[in-house]
This record gives structure tokens, sequence and C-alpha cells, in this order.
């Protein structure tokens, strides 16, 4: 179909839109109420296709010759042939019809990938197609991979539809896709093997990457495909959720641009390569993720050696029964592993993590005692082993200065560790740069003994729920960490709040519920830029007001909204109203309790999240 006019088309049927040859592009847009937008240097069109648009019509809209963008949405009457004709969309870059439809009843040639687009010379400009969640069947059209299809094509995206059969043979020629940077496969019911021509010398020259998930296919990840001069600038492969099969490629000596390399969910078998630790594999990689497959044995100790993975920064290895693990490497993440065992005292060697700066092992069945010997010169940022089995104490000895010196968040909750937090750990030399400690849910056995004092320099919040510490919190009031939150419910904590208030001048919430703690709130609290001037949430769990006989009150302390506002220095306390509520329904307590003016009738708590609610 020529593109400057439009062939003469029969008469529309009554209520159709239809343009009146000759015509012109500026008549297809006016007929598309999308003349608004035309400019001879180029326009984009984002649109509804009219229900009532002439099928003749449709067929002719590659005559928009100035058109660079392209999106349609709605019921589309086809995917014509006629757009590949010479002379349509001359500059069109960018083709967007994910999500669009076809009609129920459509005819079978009309709900396939045309055939007639791979045609020499059809979308000369084309560099974006995108067609997703479209009711699409056939399968992948081989002339697409012919010498002229889609010259300038860089992204191509096909995913949510019925496309069957395998991929297509020709789409490895050496003139197929010259231009091709980014292939997406994602929910395609394809089946059949990967085609080892896709690795040959000349397929896809300019790939970088190709990313295939939730597709059937079936046979191994071709060996061809890790040959030295096959895929020369992929820099990125996603094989997700797949049924292939065999084992890992043992020999990669290609791949030299990969960055990114993630194998999921697949019935993969076999052990890691220890190849893959050799000095001239991966040379480029930065993110492996490995997850989901059915290896077996140890992660290689070669894979720590100090030519393995030189530029490896991210390491993921999830449910695919690797026993053992000692990587070297910036990040590392161990998660829901069939691992058995201690930590191996290795790790506390000064050789060991030098370059580790996130250590994160969480519910893979870890046991025994966490090493007394850090590494002294670790960079480690970020050590998480909650949720295993560890037994024994914390160690005294990571709070020795110049352990740990540029940690900020340890957590190694939910396990069973016994014995005391040493007073050590909140000594002001002791982890320079902690932020966020956390050792909830130690209590099997459970963490005990007294609650120390804060100093470190930095610490910010406090994690001891659901421990076995006991005596009084004398000591912690005293902390001159700038702590911001302290959660310590749950505990065996007796004693009373002190009568002189906390010096902890950055305390916004603060949970000591569910412990033995007894007497009352101390009013030297409430006093005007007292303690709770700065605390927006206090959870005490016992009697915290100067008692009355008939009355009992309500676990939590929350202060009203308008109590400690920021101009709360404006504001006389004997103005304020309570910030008590009654354990008993609201309609029970309609009395008045002066206590020196502090409070009046309970109407409303406050929450942490600022949100209010009646009593």
């Amino acid at each position: 179909m020529a593109t400057s006019e439009l062939a003469p088309a029969p008469a529309p049927a009554p209520g159709q839109l239809t343009i009146a040859p000759p015509a012109c592009e500026l008549s297809m847009l006016t007929l598309l109420g999308q003349q608004e937008f035309y400019n001879a240097s180029g326009y984009t069109i984002t649109m509804e296709v009219p229900d009532n648009l002439a099928p003749e019509a449709w067929q002719s809209l590659g005559c928009l010759k100035s058109v660079t963008s392209l999106t349609l949405t709605g019921s589309l009457p086809s995917l014509p042939d006629s757009w590949a004709d010479s002379g349509c969309f001359p500059v069109l870059q960018l083709m967007n019809l994910s999500g669009a439809l076809l009609p129920a009843r459509s005819a079978p040639n009309n709900s396939t990938l045309p055939d007639a687009w791979g045609a020499a010379g059809a979308f000369p400009a084309l560099s974006i197609l995108l067609v997703q969640s479209m009711p699409l069947t056939g399968s992948l059209p081989a002339r697409w991979g012919q010498q002229g299809a889609f010259p300038a094509l860089q992204i191509l995206q096909l995913g949510a539809m019925k496309i069957s059969g395998t991929l297509p043979l020709s789409w490895s020629g050496a003139e197929a896709f010259p231009a091709l940077t980014l292939l997406v496969l994602e929910t395609v019911t394809l089946t059949g093997s990967l085609p080892a021509e896709y690795g040959s010398p000349t397929a896809f020259q300019q790939l970088q990457r190709l990313l295939i998930s939730d597709c059937s296919f079936t046979g191994t990840i071709p060996s061809s495909w890790a040959h030295n001069g096959s895929l020369p600038a992929l820099i990125e492969l996603d094989l997700v959720d797949t049924k292939l099969t065999g084992t890992l490629p043992s020999s990669p000596a290609g791949f030299q641009q990969l960055q990114s390399l993630s194998v999921i969910n697949a019935g993969i078998t076999g052990v890691l390569p220890t190849s893959w630790s050799d000095a001239e594999a991966f040379p480029s990689l930065q993110y492996l993720e490995i997850e989901g497959l059915s290896l077996s044995g140890s992660l290689p100790i070669e894979y720590g050696s100090s030519t393995a993975f030189r530029r490896l920064e991210t390491l993921i290895l999830n449910n695919c029964n690797i026993t053992e693990a000692f990587p070297s490497l910036q990040y590392l993440q161990l998660e829901g592993l069939s691992l058995s065992g201690s930590l191996p005292a290795a790790y506390g060697s000064s050789t060991a993590f030098r370059r580790l700066d996130t250590l994160s092992i969480q519910n893979c069945n870890i046991t025994g005692s966490l090493p007394d010997d850090p590494p002294a010169g670790t960079h480690l940022l970020s050590l998480s082993m909650t949720s295993n089995q560890l037994t024994g104490s914390l160690p005294e000895a990571w709070s020795a200065p110049g352990t740990f010196l540029e940690l900020y968040d340890l957590a190694l909750g939910d396990n069973a560790l016994t014995g005391s937090l040493p007073s050590s750990w909140g000594n002001s030399s002791a982890f320079q740069q902690l932020e966020y400690l956390s050792l909830p849910e130690c209590d099997i056995s459970g963490l005990s003994g007294s609650v120390p004092a804060f100093n470190n320099k930095k610490l910010s919040l406090v994690n001891l729920n659901t421990c076995h510490f006991t005596s009084d919190l004398g000591a912690f009031w005293n902390s001159s960490a700038p702590l911001t939150g302290a959660f310590l419910a749950n505990n065996r904590l007796s004693g009373s709040l002190p009568k002189t208030p906390p010096s902890l001048g950055s305390l916004t919430f603060l949970d000591i519920s569910n412990n033995s703690i007894q007497g009352t709130l101390p009013l030297s609290w409430l006093t005007k830029d007292g303690f709770l001037s700065h605390v927006s949430y206090l959870d005490v769990g016992h009697v915290w007001q100067r008692s009355l006989s008939m009355l009992s009150w309500r676990q939590q302390l929350c202060l009203h909204q308008d109590f400690y506002s920021p101009d709360v220095t404006e504001t006389g306390l004997g103005d304020m109203d309570a910030v008590f509520c009654s354990n008993r329904d609201a309609d029970t307590w309609t009395g008045r309790e002066d206590a020196q003016g502090l409070f009046k009738t309970p109407a409303v708590v406050m929450h942490s999240s600022g949100r209010s609610r009646m009593c």
C-alpha cells in the first residue's frame, strides 16, 4: 500500500468512520482525532483505537509519514501486513502495542505476529517494539530474522501471550537483527531447547541483554553460548522460571563482557563449576544469582581466591542445596539454605572477608557459637545472622577497640544465644559506627542479666525484645548514646521508674511492656520540658499514673497530639487534655483527676503513627 495517498475504499457501513480518497497524513490524523499533534519534524501518538474505525483506514495507518512514536490501546482490528509495505511508517522509532486487544473472533491470521513485518525495508527506523499482554497465538515469525528485516531495531520485548513453538533458528543468522541490544521473552509458551546456534560467532553481535523468564524451554544451557567469541556484547543474561535441566556450563571462556548472570528456578543439577573461578572466567561479572536449582556439594573454596571473580560485588545463593559457604566478596546473602554445622573458625582470620561489607546468613540452620575473634581489619558494614540455631554467648572481644570499625547494623536475633549482653558492648570505644543493634527473641534459653548502659557514639536503636533480661534498668537510664528507640518488652525486668528523669534526650520510642516493673509514673517525667516532652510513644505495660483506687489503666501511655507538639514550650501543662486512657469502657469514667492540674477527662490517645483514636 502506498503511503502518500490512501487507496479508494468501499463505502463504509453505517456509523463507521472513513476518509475519502485521496487522503494524506493530516486527513488520517483528523480521522483519528489526533490532528493537533501533527508536526512535520516528528510527533507522538498515544491513543485508544476508535471502535468505529473502518478496516480500510486501519490498514492504511502506515501513511503517517512523520510519526516517531506510536502507542495503541483498546481493541485493534488486526496487526496488518500492509504496515510493512514500502514507504509505511518511514520514521517510526517506537511501536508499543502492550495491553491492546484483538477481536474475540479474529481470523487466525489476524491474531499472530505478522510474518510480513520481517520484509526487507519494512519499519526502516523502528528501534523499539513492545508487544505484551496481547491475545496472540501462532509462532515467532522466522522471516523476522532474514537479511534486511528490522535494520534499526534495538529493543524487542515479547511477553504474556500464547505464542508457541520454538525459537527460530533464522534469528541467529549473521544478518539478523543487526542493531538488537535487548531481547525479552517473558511468559510466552515457547518450548524446545535454547538453540546452540544463538551462540555462533556471527549471531547477535550487538545483543547486550537477553532476559528469558516463565517460558517452557527444556534441555540444557547451550555450551556454545559460553564459547569464546559468542554473544560478544552480552552484559546481562537472565534465565528465570524455565524447565532447563543438565548442568551449569563448565567452560565459560566467553561471557567476557557479562556483568550480571541469574539462573533461577530450573531443574539444573550438578555442582557449582570450579572452573568459574579461573582467572580468565567472567572477568566483568558483578552480580551472580543462583536460586532454586537442584545443586549439590559446597561452594568451591577457589571462589575465594584472589584471582576469582575480580569484579564480583553481589553473590546470592538461595534454595539451591549448597551445603557450605566461604566467599570473598563485597556482598553475600545466604537465605533459606539447608546448611549444617557451625561458622568456620577461618571466618575470624585476619585475611578473611577483606572486601566483604555485607554478610547476611538468615534461616540457614547454622549452629555452634559466634567466633571469639572477628577480623580486626574488617570493612563489614552490615552483619545479620538471624533465625539460625546459634548458641553460646555474645563474644566480649567483639567490643574491643579497633574491631568492627565500620559496622553500623548488627542483627543476631531469633537464635538460642545465652549468657549476658557484655557491658563492654556499650562502651564509648566499642562499635564506633554502630547505629542498629537487634537481639530479639533469644528466648529458648535466653540472653539474661542486666541491660547495660549504651554509650556508643552513634547507636540509635536497640531491640532486646523477648529475651530473659532481669534486674532493673538503672544502668540503661544513664546511657549517653543518641538512642531514638529502645525495645525492651517481654523480659523479666524489675524495679521502678527513676524519680529523676533519664537523660536520654533523643529517645522518642520506649517499650518496656510485659515486664515486672512496679510503681507509678513519676510526675517529674511529665513536667514541662521533661523526659516525656520528646517521647511520642511509651508502653510500660503496668500502672503508670498516680493511681486511683477505683480505676485500672491501659498498658499504653500515649500522648495527646496537642500536648507534645513543636510548640510545647508555649503551652502550659494545666491546659492539656488527659494523656491516659482507661482500661474500662470510656462510658464508665466521666470523672476528673486534677493531680496538680495535669489531667483532665480522657478522650484521645495517640500512637506513634500520629493517628488518634477514642478510648
